[in-house]
């Protein structure tokens, strides 16, 4: 599971600090002074998306488990 983490965050950081690399100076030129405060609006923003994609992935996964009545051995946090 360690190994499935550092896969999927390090590519996840080079797009976060590439994507900050090009906001900052297009939210520079379209908002001046205001592009700090713009800036972490879209960050709000986007952790607000991000948290409806997790509880809709949450909520899909414990749908399965209800309708199908098991549980996957590697999610069973009781079974260890």
């Amino acid at each position: 599971m360690k190994r499935l983490f550092f896969a999927t965050a390090t590519p996840l950081a080079s797009i976060f600090g590439s994507g900050f690399l090009i906001r900052i100076p297009i939210l520079n030129g379209a908002v001046g002074r205001y592009s700090i405060l713009a800036m972490a609006l879209m960050c709000g923003v986007a952790y607000s998306v991000g948290s409806v994609i997790r509880f809709n992935i949450m909520a899909s996964f414990l749908l399965g488990v209800l309708v199908s009545n098991t549980m996957p051995h590697s999610m069973n946090i009781w079974s260890r």
